[in-house]
């Protein structure tokens, strides 16, 4: 009986050694936030989340006073449409109206050349019988030569006016439609950035500022805290380091977990320290420890701050 009694008590022994051997290391979940912030400063005119509200990505998370920006995008269209208008004009030519003006020159032109040849002919054959001077002729024949090169003048403006601008000009105003788009694409840009979005589905976890206040330049609004970003931080003795290279499996126990869970080491510390407050204990908070984090492979129930227990799984130590 004696005999039976410390036989069990030897493999309860023996049980409790392997376990102790594989290991328990107290950790906690921790979350890796997002900090959404600014680009320039500005007074916050809307927070359109508050903490607890879950957020999909794209939603509009806070706005800051755009008035110098809209302004600025306002005038840099208006600068953009009249250099296209320039440079239309310079396509194109004459306006049509401008275009009617010089060819209804041109007509009178015509009209005027008939009548200065219709009367040179006449004073020709009046000079034949001597029926007309030498100064009427002479007359006739210089308001012919007059009409003849008015009538070329008109030709020649009405070629002109329906020509598009000199290469020159129309290069010119090319390159400052393009200058003037580009104005336009960073003003509206610059108005864009007053409206923050979610990045991701998230969880605002904090807001730091209230509507009316001023928020400096890169200066975070929000904390958020995106779908999946939660993984395990714990620590483990430098003896016990060798048992957690980067990729190794764990699993971890908590409050509420039905099942242990399993997890991936994905960052281990190269340097040691004091074991953090948050996991004092009697005989812990002496020790140098080294930190590390392992990401779970499912995440419900996991909240920040959750306290957990991590182990080597069975036969892995």
């Amino acid at each position: 009986m004696r005999f039976g009694f410390f036989c069990l008590l030897g493999a309860s022994l023996l049980l409790s050694a392997c376990d102790q051997g594989r290991g328990s290391y107290t950790g906690y979940v921790e979350g890796d936030y997002a900090r959404p912030a600014p680009i320039a400063s500005g007074r916050l005119v809307e927070l359109a989340v508050a903490r607890g509200d879950e957020v999909k990505a794209g939603a509009l998370l806070f706005t800051l006073d755009d008035q110098r920006e809209r302004a600025a995008r306002d005038q840099a269209a208006a600068t953009l449409a009249e250099a296209k208008a320039r440079l239309a004009n310079l396509l194109v030519g004459k306006r049509p109206v401008e275009i009617d003006e010089v060819r209804a020159s041109k007509k009178q032109a015509d009209a005027r050349l008939r009548l200065a040849e219709i009367s040179l002919a006449r004073q020709t054959e009046l000079m034949k019988i001597g029926a007309s001077s030498r100064q009427q002729f002479d007359d006739a024949e210089s308001e012919a030569r007059t009409a003849r090169a008015l009538v070329k003048q008109m030709t020649a403006s009405i070629a002109v006016a329906e020509l598009p601008g000199r290469d020159q000009e129309i290069l010119a105003a090319q390159s400052d439609v393009d200058v003037n788009e580009a104005v336009l694409r960073q003003a509206t840009w610059d108005l864009d950035q007053r409206r923050v979005t979610a990045a991701r589905a998230a969880r605002v976890e904090d807001s730091f500022f209230r509507v009316g206040e001023f928020i400096p330049a890169a200066t975070p609004v929000l904390s958020l805290l995106p779908v999946g970003n939660v993984y395990i931080k714990f620590y483990v003795p430098q003896a016990d380091l060798p048992h957690f290279a980067q990729g190794r499996e764990v699993e971890f126990r908590c409050d509420g977990c039905a099942q242990p869970i399993k997890a991936k080491v994905r960052f281990v510390a190269s340097a040691a320290e004091y074991t953090p407050p948050v996991i004092y204990s009697e005989n812990s908070r002496d020790k140098l420890v080294f930190r590390i984090e392992a990401t779970p492979d499912r995440l419900e129930g996991l909240h920040p701050g959750l306290p957990v227990d991590v182990i080597l799984p069975a036969g892995k130590s």
